[in-house]
């Protein structure tokens, strides 16, 4: 009975070996996770997510990958962060990375993170920070958030912050 065991088992190895020498003959690329192709890269790690040429396609077709990134590094280090802002050439990608700054350097360092935003000579970008700093900093610390945002002078930026 072992005898049929082991000679089974080396009928189905003999088989899947046929079939693989085949699927690389015809140039037929696996379908399957994690198998190797006919040119022996492995299918799901074509695009090494380290790879920044690979990472910046990834985030240019989710959006949203891209700002969770940054603001989990402006949480880490913010100044790393702003190095990473698009440029005022595009405007809607600016202003959602401005916001996402503020809520992860908000969430480090909420008084540190309003004065950037209060600071910013940008009026627009002062409000798209101001919208990432507010919510984070009123849920941690609702009665400072709101002193902060009295302190404001008078106009745009203090009507955001309320």
């Amino acid at each position: 009975m072992k005898k049929y065991v082991i000679l089974a088992a080396i009928a189905a190895l003999v088989v899947i070996a046929i079939f693989a020498i085949r699927r690389e003959s015809a140039d037929v690329p696996s379908t399957a996770p994690g198998v190797a192709t006919h040119s022996g890269a492995r299918k799901d790690f074509t695009e090494n997510p380290a790879d920044s040429s690979a990472r910046k396609r990834r985030d240019r077709d989710d959006p949203d990958a891209w700002l969770a990134d940054l603001e989990a590094l402006a949480g880490r280090d913010p100044q790393a962060a702003l190095k990473k802002l698009p440029p005022e050439s595009d405007p809607d990608s600016r202003s959602e990375g401005i916001a996402a700054i503020g809520t992860g350097w908000a969430r480090r360092d909420p008084q540190a993170a309003a004065a950037w935003a209060a600071g910013l000579e940008n009026e627009d970008d002062a409000s798209d920070a101001v919208a990432g700093v507010v919510p984070e900093w009123a849920e941690a610390a609702p009665a400072d958030c709101l002193a902060w945002a009295k302190s404001l002078p008078e106009g745009n930026l203090r009507d955001d912050a309320m």
